[in-house]
């Protein structure tokens, strides 16, 4: 059996395409599998319909995409996601897809539910990157569930190298996070505080609504960067956006600081049209000429 996983590349989506590849490797240890990390600028490949089952997970194409792939493989293709922006616009399509959508659990939650039922309790692996990428803080998380993304994010890039056993093993999770990952955590915290020296602020009109933001150009994946920097300021920007330009195209990711009411899912939807992702966290790619036109006072 041929089983094609197309995963959203973060940690989130990396474990649930690790509980996909779980699942059927205790049914059958023979499944071949085709994993395919999914990238919001590049359209869905045709010749990855050659396949008896096909797993969209923590990730989604356009409704029209959507629909083409529904149409050939029916039941065999299986939508899990949890981005609010993405659930939207796909459920105006007339179509019937297997799966789970929600907005209440984080794409590898989804997929443990999906594969093992809500009564199974999830293991720890699950858990607390369910807890990372919905930005529920606990009395871990700087000890357990910032550094076990970054574990994963360094070390578990390829799902189809790693040994899914690992995904029920909680004492290699928790070993991993508080050795290795711990250790990235405090460099990157270091280095977060470099790059927030260089950030602007300004306001900037999208769609005829003005947002303060404040941004900085910087690879580092965390909002985290942002609050420490603006309590010590006293700023209250209604926006927090982190950037990166690359070629003719730039990836912009927003946050919307706590107390704030902005939904950035739907302002990065009217930036980009791969642009969505949650209420708080959302991001998109766009070219380069759109970036320096919408974002033009970040610059002045």
């Amino acid at each position: 059996m041929k089983v094609t996983c197309i995963y959203h590349g973060d940690s989130d989506g990396i474990v649930s395409a690790m509980v996909v590849k779980k699942a059927y490797m205790e049914k059958d240890a023979a499944t071949v599998f085709d994993f395919h990390s999914f990238s919001y600028d590049a359209k869905f490949n045709p010749e990855w319909l050659k396949t008896d089952k096909l797993y969209l997970v923590d990730a989604s194409y356009d409704a029209d995409t959507m629909k083409s792939i529904v149409d050939v493989l029916g039941s065999n293709f299986v939508w899990i996601d949890h981005h609010a922006t993405a659930i939207k616009k796909v459920n105006l399509v007339n179509a019937s897809f297997e799966g789970i959508r929600s907005i209440e659990s984080a794409g590898c939650m989804l997929c443990w539910k999906f594969f093992y039922g809500v009564f199974n309790k999830a293991p720890l692996l699950v858990d607390q990157i369910d807890k990372f990428d919905r930005w529920v803080h606990t009395d871990v998380w700087e000890s357990l569930t910032q550094p076990l993304n970054l574990f994963i994010q360094t070390y578990w890039t390829q799902p189809e190298d790693i040994n899914p056993i690992f995904v029920t093993d909680d004492n290699f999770i928790q070993e991993s996070a508080t050795t290795l990952g711990s250790a990235i955590y405090l460099f990157l915290k270091t280095q977060e505080k470099h790059a927030m020296l260089k950030s602007v602020i300004a306001d900037v009109e999208i769609e005829g609504h003005t947002y303060s933001i404040l941004a900085v150009n910087t690879s580092l994946h965390s909002s985290e960067l942002f609050t420490p920097y603006c309590e010590e300021r006293n700023l209250h920007p209604d926006i927090y956006m982190r950037y990166t330009l690359s070629g003719s195209s730039a990836s912009i990711s927003l946050y919307a600081p706590e107390g704030k009411d902005i939904d950035v899912g739907f302002i990065c939807s009217q930036i980009s049209a791969s642009g969505g992702g949650h209420r708080a966290a959302a991001g998109a790619t766009l070219p380069i000429t759109s970036f320096m036109k919408t974002f033009a006072n970040l610059f002045k």
